[in-house]
C-alpha cells in the first residue's frame, strides 16, 4: 500500500504531492505540523526537532519557537537550532561543540548558566564578534519572563560539561531544552 500527501503551500496554487514541492526545511516543518496536529492533546511525549529552522526568516523562526514552546508545556521538546529566535524560547540551554581530547574528537555538551545563555544567544545574533547591541538584543528576546525567573530563582545553578567520547551521533537523555549549536 502507498500513502501520498498532497499539499498546497500557497493560496491559488494547485494541490501537489509533498515529494514534488517541498525542500528539506519545508519537509521538516510540514512533518512538525502533522505531528503537532496528531499530538495536539498529548502529554509526556518526547519530541526531537533537528534542523527545524532550515530556511526560516526571523519572523517565521519566532513563530516556530512559540509553537515548540507551547508543545513543551506538557511534553519534552529537544530542539537543535542555529537561530536565536527559536533558542530564546527554551527553559534550559546547552552548547554542543567538538573538542579533541587525547587525539580523539569528542562531542561536548555544556549546560549553560544564565550569563552563558545570553553570550551564546548574542553570538548566534552577531557571529564571532559579540557587541553590546547583540547582548542587549539577546536579553530582550529572552523576555521578561526569563528575567523575572532569574531574579526570583537566583539564576540557573547548573553548569559543566558532558563528554560523549568517540561518538559521531550521540543520543542523549535531555529534559525540556534547546540545544544551541554554533553556526
Amino acid at each position: 500500500e502507498k500513502c501520498v500527501f498532497y499539499i498546497r503551500t500557497n493560496q491559488g496554487e494547485e494541490l501537489t504531492t509533498l515529494g514534488q514541492i517541498v525542500s528539506g526545511g519545508e519537509l521538516s516543518r510540514i512533518m512538525m505540523a502533522i505531528k503537532l496536529s496528531i499530538n495536539s492533546f498529548s502529554q509526556n511525549k518526547l519530541f526531537i526537532l533537528d534542523e527545524i529552522d532550515a530556511g526560516l526568516s526571523g519572523k517565521e523562526a519566532d513563530s516556530i519557537g512559540n509553537i515548540i514552546k507551547t508543545l513543551s508545556f506538557k511534553n519534552q521538546a529537544i530542539c537543535i537550532t542555529h537561530l536565536s529566535q527559536i533558542a530564546s524560547k527554551a527553559d534550559r540551554h546547552f552548547k554542543v561543540y567538538k573538542k579533541v581530547v587525547q587525539e580523539r574528537t569528542n562531542c561536548i555538551i555544556k549546560v549553560l548558566d544564565n550569563e552563558s545563555k545570553i553570550t551564546e544567544l548574542a553570538s548566534m545574533i552577531s557571529g564571532k564578534k559579540i557587541t553590546a547591541e547583540s547582548i542587549d538584543y539577546a536579553r530582550e528576546i529572552l523576555g521578561k519572563w526569563y528575567m523575572d525567573k532569574l531574579i526570583i530563582n537566583g539564576g540557573n545553578k547548573l553548569s559543566g560539561e558532558v563528554f560523549v567520547s568517540g561518538s559521531k551521533n550521540a543520543v542523549l537523555p535531555i529534559m525540556t531544552a534547546t540545544l544551541i549549536v554554533p553556526g
